[in-house]
């Protein structure tokens, strides 16, 4: 968990203290439910997911209607991080394979906090 100590997902554990410390405030811990959709294509992200563990399943839609899994994330990964830094629009669908536990921070989070400035945005 984050509240003391050293996170469970791997990309929080390659920050330093600092970095980590200025995150903390913006991150609570969700339930991630078998099934449940973090993202669809197309659609605003609302949050950024650091998995504890289990597994998402990222998808694409072909144009002839189908879907394909393009990725697996779990505990080594971030789900929506890419979307985020962006325009805040999912490009995947991003749905809970096994669940379990995450972080999960708001992407609205980057724009109101004063210490975040540093994050690369597209312009």
């Amino acid at each position: 968990m984050i509240a003391s100590g050293c996170p469970s997902n791997q990309v929080l554990q390659m920050l330093d203290a600092a970095d980590l410390d200025l995150l903390r405030p913006h991150l609570a811990t969700v339930e991630m439910v078998r099934k449940s959709v973090l993202s669809e294509a197309g659609a605003a992200l609302k949050y950024v997911y650091f998995p504890h563990g289990g597994s998402v399943s990222i998808t694409v839609g072909l144009s002839e209607g189908k879907m394909i899994e393009v990725a697996v994330l779990g505990r080594d990964s971030v789900v929506g991080g890419g979307a985020a830094l962006s325009d805040g629009i999912a490009p995947i669908d991003a749905v809970v394979y096994a669940g379990v536990h995450a972080l999960a921070g708001a992407c609205g989070a980057r724009a109101t906090c004063p210490n975040c400035q540093y994050i690369p945005t597209r312009t």
